[in-house]
């Protein structure tokens, strides 16, 4: 009995363990590993990183431990256990990407530079490593500055100098930033095109939101030729008996082109050509209106270069854009609003702050994008980070290929010497889907062939492309440059922007008189959608009195269709006509197979 009563003990506690192990097992598989955890973390920063990492579950103190060394800052996890589950993990690294964003300025401005000459007005460029010099002597290994770029001279020939790029330390004792600014906006310099419809003082705040009215032309705005036969402008409105109605006054407002494939006269009028035609709807020319309302823009440089080495090269950057304007034709390039100079202290730190409106489209459209943006690039430790938090709002009405928004170059400067820049573009983009319907019908009067175009327009925004140290600059004589989008698909939101359908194309086509007391040659299908190797059986639903089924004749393109017992099988792409009459062909009929039909066509702008 003792016996037995022991081994139930250990049973019992063999069973309890297991149950422990089973349940904790099933709880861990909701803990975050370090692999997953610095994959979302790097994520996040925008860092670039090819190390590999542990898979087990990473401890609490570890996460904290990374992060704030990621974001400079403390981060509170005071209420979590030993182990994060992913969305814990995920909720303070938002947490540390908000205190990273929203780094204490110090006030710092020490800056200490090498002797160097300035050639401003004393040089003529020659090609990429010489350049003559005017008025002006020079030794070698003298140290030069050229539109803030610094150069050694490695070569004299007469006035022929050969200079080749400086290093850090032939430019910079030490230098210590640590600011930030407001951008007057008052101090803004606008290009051709561009005036200031208003401007006004928040509370609070010295410095002015400023409106800028935009009105950008270029040459007369022409409709493409395919694009105007698209639309019937040369086409030939009666022809006989036959009828063409062309709605053009809905459609005209429209930039969708569906598949010149299968929307042709030609497959209203039954035949199988094809007709190519463009899906661009002005050939050349653009209007641009509207207004631009800037806001709350602001620099916080943060730089750290002492001994010839950069510890930190640090550029932050917030804005806010309100844009309401009218596009219309066809255009792809940046249009240049205007320029504004803000110097940060008094040792010669200095933004160059250009702005631009960034656009390719080709159509018509009037579009209204609010953007609040902050966004961080930061080197450290041979380490670039880049953060970006927005908000956005976007309202478009019409239908266009379009790729555009605001964009805004920053250009750091010390002493002249161009440190680095951060170019930050915020897009929204319009993505058009369009389907076709061709519907067949008759009355004792006529045939009616009528095609419909159904579309739909979405919005996508922000789409947020960053260049850092991509103009000529010491971070860029250094390697220290990106350049590619900083969001990804998931943080871009979706804006449905309408959805319709409408009347392109009515082909009609009177009958001829007949008598029609024996009665008439009807079929079930006037018009079939097949793809290929599909079948469909049609049926004779009338016919005349005095016939039969053995009296009707068949004619049909044998490389496109087969036919068996009134079967169809499509065999290849394209638009094929079954014709069916009785042998003394005083009744037919027809029936149109396209294969395929359009499912449907996206636009991407760029």
């Amino acid at each position: 009995m003792k016996v037995q009563k022991t081994l139930l003990k250990r049973m019992l506690l063999c069973l309890s363990s297991l149950l422990c192990l089973v349940f904790l097992s099933g709880c861990s598989k909701e803990y975050i590993t370090k692999e997953r955890f610095m994959e979302l973390t790097n994520d996040a920063y925008g860092i670039e990183s090819s190390e590999t990492y542990s898979n087990d579950y990473i401890k609490k103190e570890e996460v904290i431990r990374i992060l704030e060394d990621y974001s400079q800052s403390v981060i509170e996890s005071s209420d979590l256990s030993t182990y994060l589950t992913e969305k814990q993990a995920t909720d303070l690294i938002d947490q540390s990407v908000v205190n990273y964003l929203n780094d204490k300025c110090e006030d710092i401005e020490q800056v200490e530079l090498k002797d160097t000459i300035d050639l401003t007005d004393h040089y003529t460029w020659i090609d990429k490593d010489t350049v003559e010099i005017i008025d002006l002597d020079l030794q070698l290994d003298d140290v030069v500055m050229i539109e803030g770029i610094g150069y050694r001279v490695s070569g004299i020939n007469g006035k022929m100098v050969t200079i080749t790029q400086a290093n850090l330390e032939d430019l910079v004792e030490e230098i210590e930033i640590d600011k930030e600014i407001e951008v007057d906006l008052d101090e803004i310099e606008l290009e051709e095109g561009v005036s200031i419809a208003s401007s006004s003082y928040p509370m609070k705040s010295s410095n002015p939101n400023i409106t800028l009215e935009v009105n950008f032309t270029k040459g007369n705005i022409e409709i493409s030729s395919d694009f105007g036969k698209l639309l019937g402008l040369d086409s030939t409105i009666k022809v006989g008996k036959e009828t063409e109605i062309i709605h053009t006054q809905e459609f005209d407002k429209l930039s969708i082109i569906p598949d010149p494939k299968i929307f042709s006269k030609a497959v209203l009028e039954n035949k199988s050509d094809e007709v190519e035609l463009s899906y661009n709807k002005y050939s050349k020319g653009y209007k641009i209106t509207g207004e631009i309302t800037l806001s709350n823009i602001s620099i916080h440089p943060k730089i750290k270069i002492e001994k010839g080495s950069i510890e930190q090269l640090s550029l932050s950057v917030s804005y806010e854009c309100d844009s309401k304007l009218k596009y219309k034709g066809t255009i792809s390039q940046d249009l240049k609003l205007g320029s504004i100079h803000v110097p940060i202290g008094s040792a010669g730190v200095e933004v160059e702050v250009g702005i631009y409106l960034n656009i390719s489209a080709n159509g018509e459209v009037e579009i209204t994008l609010k953007h609040a943006s902050t966004t961080k690039v930061d080197y450290q430790n041979g380490i670039l980070k880049k953060v970006n938090a927005q908000s956005t709002d976007l309202i478009a009405n019409g239908a266009i290929k379009l790729l555009g928004g605001p964009e805004f170059d920053f250009l750091l400067k010390v002493a002249g010497i161009r440190i680095t820049n951060l170019e930050l573009l915020t897009q929204a983009e319009l993505k058009c889907d369009a389907k076709l319907s061709i519907h067949k019908s008759e009355d004792d009067c006529s045939n009616i062939d009528q095609v419909y175009l159904k579309y739909g327009v979405n919005g996508y925004a922000p789409i947020i492309t960053l260049k850092f140290g991509s103009q000529k600059s010491l971070a860029k004589s250094l390697g220290i440059t990106f350049e590619g989008k900083i969001l990804n698909d998931k943080n871009t939101h979706c804006f449905p922007i309408y959805n319709n359908e409408i009347l392109i194309y009515e082909y009609i086509v009177e009958k001829e008189e007949k008598d029609l007391s024996n009665g008439c040659l009807n079929i079930s299908d006037y018009y079939l959608n097949l793809s290929i190797n599909e079948s469909y059986t049609l049926e004779i639903t009338s016919l005349p009195s005095g016939y039969f089924p053995g009296n009707l004749v068949y004619e049909y393109n044998e490389n496109m269709i087969s036919l068996h017992d009134l079967t169809i099988t499509a065999l290849s792409p394209g638009i094929s006509t079954l014709t069916i009459s009785t042998s003394d062909h005083l009744y037919e009929v027809t029936c149109t197979i396209v294969v395929p039909v359009l499912e449907s066509e996206e636009f991407t702008g760029l």
